[in-house]
């Protein structure tokens, strides 16, 4: 029981990853002039991953792809991932 419980507190912080988060990952991108898939070629991750993120449709993103996203963007990991 306490497993269960504890997934679930992972999920909801996982699913909870700042607000915005689509807005500013799309806006780090446009700002670099990137499309999708050279944001993809950079990090690692792909379109469709990213294109889930940034519309909102992609919950409980890891905290390795917001990494790998952040990295490839050169913008702090913690914004990208939770704003502030």
């Amino acid at each position: 029981r306490a497993t269960t419980q504890s997934r679930k507190a992972a999920d909801s912080a996982d699913a909870s990853f700042g607000p915005g988060q689509a807005d500013r990952l799309r806006r780090s991108r446009e700002d670099k002039g990137w499309s999708l898939r050279q944001l993809s070629a950079a990090a690692g991750v792909s379109v469709r991953t990213i294109r889930e993120i940034e519309s909102g449709d992609k919950e409980g993103t890891s905290s390795n792809i917001m990494a790998a996203l952040a990295d490839a963007l050169r913008v702090p990991r913690g914004w990208l991932t939770f704003g502030g």
